[in-house]
């Protein structure tokens, strides 16, 4: 679980918002916006998709276009970096960073899930191509249950959630293609809380709720997100990326819209095709690939 401190998202609702209506939003007024950039490689500069805070908050974790992931600290200085296996079919989206300090990646053109150290050594590879228990077609999003099992989210008309334990041993499954509650088009981020798994069901536009043992409890946002990519839970609600709509959106855990921040741009406090979250206190960051940066957030203490 990436978690956000009360700071954050009593800020948020202390901010004056507008009703919530289909495209409604509120720039909410931050403290401080800054922005990163990834090194280059060679003459290219590439774009950020995932990111993930260490358990201390120290560190950064980052996934890019270019398959690599790079640490970072706080001010945003490189730490370390290495490189996928393999990246020449695709390059992966998504992160995790798990209680014993190891890193998640689904591989996602690879059909497989990668563990890493935090120093990039592989522990772990498991998973194949298909449509099996266990297999994957395109695995894009994990979250860890507090007994380190695994959750993985998957697309490519067989999308679901599957289980694993902490060592890769299929457990269970729950979801399928479609448009009906319970159902997926392109399930691109998870996080685990209290019981419950939350689902950034990207194409269907909308967030999911559901008990861990895949029940269908509720359906937040549809019509008034697109194209939601990651999320991040604190206590009081969830913030959403939001790829189609250039912004951060929060929203509570019974399925009201508490306002958003951001807007479709280039400029500086806009976003383009926003593709990842994480947390490390009383900052959000957020990976602005369209823009290739890391962009900063820090929120008001004082509302």
């Amino acid at each position: 679980m990436r978690l956000l401190t009360g700071t954050v998202l009593v800020a948020l609702a202390a901010c004056q918002l507008v009703s919530c209506t289909q495209r409604d939003t509120v720039v909410l007024q931050a403290a401080s916006v800054t922005s990163w950039r990834l090194p280059t490689e060679g003459a290219s500069q590439p774009a950020p998709r995932g990111i993930a805070m260490s358990a201390n908050s120290s560190e950064a974790y980052v996934l890019d276009t270019a398959g690599r992931i790079t640490v970072l600290d706080r001010d945003g200085a490189v730490l370390r970096q290495w490189r996928m296996p393999e990246s020449i079919v695709g390059r992966p989206e998504n992160l995790a960073v798990l209680a014993n300090g190891n890193i998640v990646v689904p591989d996602t053109h690879y059909h497989r899930m990668v563990i890493f150290t935090n120093t990039g050594e592989i522990v772990r590879i498991f998973g194949s191509k298909g449509t099996a228990d266990g297999q994957f077609i395109y695995p894009v999003a994990v979250c860890e249950h507090p007994n380190g099992d695994l959750f993985v989210c998957e697309y490519g008309s067989n999308d679901r959630v599957q289980r694993f334990s902490a060592d890769g041993e299929y457990r269970s499954q729950f979801g399928a293609f479609g448009t009906e509650p319970g159902e997926f088009q392109r399930p691109s981020g998870i996080e685990w809380q209290d019981g419950k798994l939350y689902v950034s069901d990207a194409a269907n536009h909308q967030l999911q709720v559901f008990s861990e043992d895949g029940e269908h409890l509720l359906s937040v946002g549809k019509g008034k997100m697109q194209f939601p990519y990651d999320l991040v839970l604190a206590e009081e609600g969830m913030l959403i990326a939001e790829w189609g709509d250039g912004r951060i959106s929060r929203w509570g855990f019974d399925g009201s819209f508490h306002g958003a921040w951001g807007t479709p741009g280039r400029n500086h406090g806009q976003l383009s095709t926003p593709w990842g979250l994480a947390s490390d206190g009383n900052r959000v960051l957020i990976a602005d690939t369209g823009n290739r940066r890391i962009v900063v957030v820090t929120w008001p203490i004082d509302g």
